[in-house]
């Protein structure tokens, strides 16, 4: 097995151990002086490196030295490494960070890929404390994306001014994670940094920006977030016009009705995003929102036709329960009876036992003896469920 491989073998095996601190060492024997107990990750077996990461944080500070020099010493397997870094991990103490960092910095990416993981992940364990070690490394470029990766998994204030600093700096996957892990921040102070990310060429670095703001919502004016929202509906990148659909779907505000109602009418839309946009107006649950669907029904393909119906079946509204009490049994009488139209006459059917309209109660008994099977039986639910 390759070094990475191993390495996730032991990340999964290491966060299913059983509880810290419990040796495996027989019954009333004492715990062995943290020299010799860690001397076991230099030599010893796998289960020996294990029993002792296990009685790691029991050790105390008397134990760092001991871990760096593992952690240091280039002559030993990268597993042996691996422990003694995810142990220092424990310890919030300037040796044990300095270590740590001057061994980041060492590290090969290529050849030692899952040692710089164990190091990056002890150094968000530890959090705060690593934060200013981690910034110097800001200012080499070679060591830049470690410590980047660092930060970005450390969810403390204390990390937003060097992220903040490194939007300038960094391009792509590394920019998109810096906004992704400022946006957990949902300071909105820093809407400005996420609205120009929202032009940014790389399409990872528009959907992180997207994803902040969604975050911070309901913290800025709901006309200024809508106004920054809406080109993205027409994003290149089908993934970030899909999210930008969806949280359109989130207000009820009229213009972004509106500029879901203008992507349902384009021709261009792609199904995906026609699905998308008609499931985002469902949510709103408007008449304006409901309207747009209505006055392109004739238009949407079944599989749009029946993700609004889904949408519209969970809805709660008496507003909306009202305009479908009068819409559905029209779309139902302006389908023929086909096999081809079961699927959406099904969803329909149910959808008009969810509104719950007294007067549809005849339509649903005379589809209860529908020639489609499927459409009887939905009816006799929606029935039921009346």
């Amino acid at each position: 097995m390759t070094p990475l491989g191993d390495k996730v073998v032991l990340e999964s095996a290491y966060s299913l151990s059983a509880p810290l601190g419990q040796s495996a060492q027989a019954e009333g024997t004492a715990a062995p002086p943290s020299a010799a107990a860690v001397g076991h990750l230099r030599w010893g077996s796998f289960a020996d490196r294990w029993e002792v990461a296990k009685q790691v944080p029991q050790m105390g500070e008397s134990a760092i030295t001991e871990l760096m020099a593992v952690l240091k010493d280039d002559a030993l397997s990268w597993e042996a490494r691996w422990f003694a870094a995810r142990s220092l991990g424990y310890f919030d103490q300037p040796m044990a960070i300095t270590a740590l960092i001057e061994a980041l910095a060492m590290a090969d990416e290529a050849s030692d890929e899952a040692l710089q993981e164990s190091i990056i992940e002890a150094l968000s364990q530890i959090g705060p404390g690593a934060v200013a070690a981690l910034s110097t490394l800001l200012t080499h470029p070679v060591h830049q994306t470690a410590a980047l990766e660092a930060l970005t998994r450390i969810p403390h204030p204390a990390t937003q001014l060097p992220l903040i600093a490194a939007v300038d700096y960094t391009e792509g996957a590394v920019k998109a994670k810096v906004i992704e892990a400022l946006g957990q921040f949902a300071d909105p102070d820093l809407c400005i940094l996420f609205t120009e990310a929202l032009h940014d060429r790389a399409s990872t670095v528009r959907l992180a920006a997207l994803q902040s703001l969604i975050v911070i919502r309901r913290q800025v004016d709901e006309p200024d977030w809508v106004t920054w929202i809406q080109p993205l509906v027409y994003d290149i990148n089908p993934t970030v016009a899909q999210k930008a659909i969806q949280a359109l779907g989130r207000t009820t505000s009229a213009a972004a009705t509106e500029t879901l109602q203008t992507l349902l009418t384009a021709h261009h839309t792609p199904e995906t995003l026609q699905l998308a946009t008609v499931q985002a107006l469902a949510w709103q649950e408007t008449a304006a929102a409901l309207e747009a669907i209505a006055q392109n029904w004739d238009t949407l393909t079944t599989a749009a036709r029946v993700a609004a119906l889904q949408a519209f079946s969970r809805s709660r509204s008496p507003m909306l329960h009202d305009h479908l009490s009068r819409l559905v049994p029209q779309w139902l009488g302006e389908l023929p009876p086909t096999a081809e139209h079961s699927l959406l006459r099904r969803h329909l059917v149910l959808l008009l036992g969810a509104v719950g309209d007294r007067q549809s109660l005849p339509i649903l008994q005379a589809l209860s003896h529908d020639a489609d099977p499927g459409v009887r039986l939905h009816a006799v639910a929606a029935l039921n469920w009346g």
